[in-house]
């Protein structure tokens, strides 16, 4: 995932990369029952631009991570 945003009343150009890899857990309550799950796991690296200041060292960059789609679960039927 990637991302650009520039909003003119701040004049900070705003980049954001990302990588959202997802893993599936599935847990069998009978032969035709199953509950499931995706969370998606993400990594995002977010680099702000003022260009407002003229400090020179005007660049701001940091990382985020964390878990996202917890609150969807599956019940499935299988025949």
């Amino acid at each position: 995932m990637c991302n650009y945003s520039n909003y003119k009343n701040t004049n900070k150009d705003i980049y954001s990369y990302g990588l959202a890899p997802f893993l599936g857990i599935q847990y069998l309550v009978s032969k035709n029952f199953s509950i499931s799950i995706e969370p998606g796991i993400y990594f995002k690296c977010i680099r702000v631009i003022d260009h407002a200041t003229f400090n020179p060292d005007n660049t701001t960059t940091w990382t985020e991570s964390g878990l996202g789609k917890l609150g969807y679960i599956q019940l499935n039927f299988h025949f």
